[in-house]
């Protein structure tokens, strides 16, 4: 069976079979007796060691595995219903698996804790478990361990979990995590999309900054505005065009970073831009890739005011600071 992730590191998040070391990975040990997914918003900080595992996050949202009687499609949305949670540690990282079941599903007013999941579908809790230790030897790796005893904990304690998670991606996505947790998000070296990017094989992440202007002294910044011109910007429209834009944003008090863009710089650009407060695209859309379009969706979707003139975003932020 494929092994289907969110490609966290690219513009939208789509559902790809994942790779490592530049080979697609598959499940060897036979197909899953359960449907796995994940909460989105939720965050397994790559910094934070939890006390009860003892290991960091593994930087990945929050697994599900949805034990219901139908298999969902791949994509779909589901709701579901908390049932507990059972704490594998994976190369060294904590890897939450939350077993949940559809709230639609015909077990699902029956079953309400572990132990009615034990009752109810013995052997579930055991199958899922000796998946997940297993799963990973017809590779040649070693069994995974589990922590807590290697015990499904209780609804309780599994809500805890994904509070946690779901804070921990609410302060990465407003840029409160710290820099250490910041930069492990976006530079995760087994990331398929980001081997071979390292240093000089990517051109220069900022602009000529030249001509730039400050801030007036004594005045406390309202936030960071990105300006984003394509790589292939001239010298000529780089001074003429991006610079006035980007000090018309400084007039209003905030700073700015002007960067140059292009599909292979998407992840560079990206952390730069999900912390900012607003974006200047200064590529045209017609002329912009479905990349571009994504990233600009994806910061859209986390509160970045973006649009193609000074002006436009000016009046987006004016808004919101009126709301």
């Amino acid at each position: 069976r494929k092994k289907f992730e969110i490609a966290t590191d690219e513009a939208s998040n789509p559902i790809k079979q994942d790779s490592k070391k530049g080979q697609l990975r598959e499940f060897k040990r036979g197909d899953l007796a359960f449907n796995y997914g994940c909460f989105p918003q939720t965050w397994e900080d790559p910094t934070h060691v939890h006390p009860d595992t003892g290991y960091k996050g593994d930087n990945d949202p929050l697994d599900v595995c949805e034990i219901g009687m139908l298999q969902l499609p791949t994509g779909s949305v589901t709701a579901v219903k908390v049932l507990g949670v059972l704490a594998m540690v994976d190369d060294g990282e904590t890897d939450w698996k939350v077993v949940a079941i559809s709230a639609t599903d015909k077990w699902a007013e029956k079953i309400n804790t572990i132990a009615d999941l034990e009752s109810a579908l013995p052997g579930t809790l055991h199958a899922i478990r000796e998946w997940f230790r297993l799963y990973k030897v017809p590779d040649g790796c070693p069994e995974n361990i589990f922590a807590l005893d290697e015990l499904f904990m209780d609804t309780t304690y599994a809500t805890s979990v994904i509070k946690d998670c779901y804070e921990a991606w609410q302060k990465l996505v407003d840029g409160k995590a710290g820099e250490d947790a910041a930069v492990a998000a976006l530079t995760r070296d087994r990331r398929a999309s980001l081997q071979g990017a390292g240093e000089g094989k990517t051109p220069p992440l900022r602009g000529d900054l030249s001509g730039l202007e400050a801030l007036a002294e004594g005045v406390e910044p309202t936030g960071t505005v990105v300006v984003l011109e394509a790589s292939s910007t001239t010298d000529e429209d780089h001074a003429s065009v991006t610079i006035p834009v980007a000090n018309m944003m400084v007039k209003q008090g905030y700073t700015v970073d002007v960067l140059y863009y292009s599909d292979e710089m998407i992840e560079k650009v990206f952390s730069v831009c999900y912390n900012t407060k607003a974006c200047v695209c200064l590529i045209p859309e017609a002329d912009r890739s479905k990349t571009l379009n994504g990233m600009i969706t994806q910061i859209g979707a986390m509160g970045v005011k973006s649009g193609e003139s000074a002006e436009a975003v000016i009046a987006l932020l004016q808004e919101t600071l009126e709301v």
